[in-house]
């Protein structure tokens, strides 16, 4: 071969090398995008849920100190029960 036929094949084989290596490159960030926007999503979900589960617990509250004025459980208890709860989900 010539040194142009060597330096074609060389111009070549790099500049398919490029393209490939921008190819995987554009790949990685799509699914990085794609991994952002469904981490987004789940974390949206989760807030939702979150939301939710503060507003029973708060209704389940004043039902509990709503039910029997007898009781002879305070707002304060009932919160340390819940702390106390929190905790041993942890």
């Amino acid at each position: 071969k010539s040194d142009d036929d060597a330096y074609r094949d060389k111009r070549l084989r790099n500049n398919m090398a490029v393209k490939k290596s921008r190819q995987k490159s554009s790949q990685k960030a799509k699914e990085t995008k794609e991994r952002v926007m469904d981490l987004k999503r789940e974390n949206e979900r989760l807030e939702k849920e979150i939301s939710t589960l503060k507003a029973n617990a708060e209704r389940l509250k004043s039902l509990i100190l709503d039910k029997d004025s007898n009781l002879q459980i305070t707002s304060a208890d009932l919160e340390a029960l819940l702390a106390n709860d929190d905790d041993s989900d942890s």
